[in-house]
């Protein structure tokens, strides 16, 4: 799997466990989890086969998180323009097909409890040189007809319409929380909150040793 050198240099760098398999097929015991995520991936899967797999991985009561990150610049004038671009160089390309009901889809697979959505939005700015490089990861510009052609005409787009060298694009980050979804939010709330006091607590021992009086 293409995943698996990815991985491979979390573990090295991270020191986490890492394990490669399909969301069809998961290598692990039946109740090992309280929370499954997938980002940027559960388009890809086969929910007919995936959704019973998370459900056998997962504890009673666990949670499914699946979120993405979709480019929310439709209406300016540089982003239709590459996606124009995109969708001659690809038949088989559609702007907007991730955009789809999660929680239907879910429902339609087996997931036994609500779905609920959450949304948020952000931008980010790269440089054209590092926003092409970023473009050409893509598997549907490497299954263009003629990859090169497609990005030197992006890249055209780009420097009219970003002078300054810089592009700025928008997003929206959508997440579809599975069954308990709101007892996960708590969870990492109340981790914060006791990852709160441990750092006070430390502050605190710190100004007394340093003789503060408090």
């Amino acid at each position: 799997m293409a995943a698996a050198p990815l991985l491979g240099r979390a573990v090295t760098k991270l020191g986490i466990p890492a394990v490669v398999a399909r969301a069809e097929a998961l290598s692990f015991a039946d109740a090992s989890f309280d929370v499954v995520t997938g980002a940027q991936m559960w388009h890809w899967v086969s929910l007919d086969t995936a959704v019973p797999e998370v459900l056998r991985v997962l504890r009673p009561g666990g949670h499914l998180a699946v979120w993405w990150n979709e480019a929310a610049a439709t209406g300016q004038a540089w982003f239709d323009a590459q996606e124009a671009l995109i969708e001659a160089a690809n038949p088989a390309y559609r702007r907007g097909y991730r955009v789809r009901d999660r929680g239907a889809e879910l429902a339609a697979a087996g997931w036994p409890g609500p779905v609920t959505r959450w949304a948020t939005s952000w931008e980010r700015q790269l440089d054209v040189p590092l926003y092409l490089r970023w473009l050409r990861s893509k598997s549907y510009v490497q299954e263009a007809r003629d990859t090169e052609a497609l990005v030197a005409a992006v890249e055209a787009v780009l420097v009219e319409q970003f002078p300054d060298g810089v592009v700025t694009e928008p997003f929206d980050l959508t997440t579809s929380f599975g069954r308990a979804a709101f007892g996960m939010l708590a969870t990492f709330a109340r981790l914060e909150a006791d990852l709160t006091s441990d750092r006070t607590v430390a502050a605190l021992q710190a100004a007394r040793e340093r003789g503060t009086v408090l």
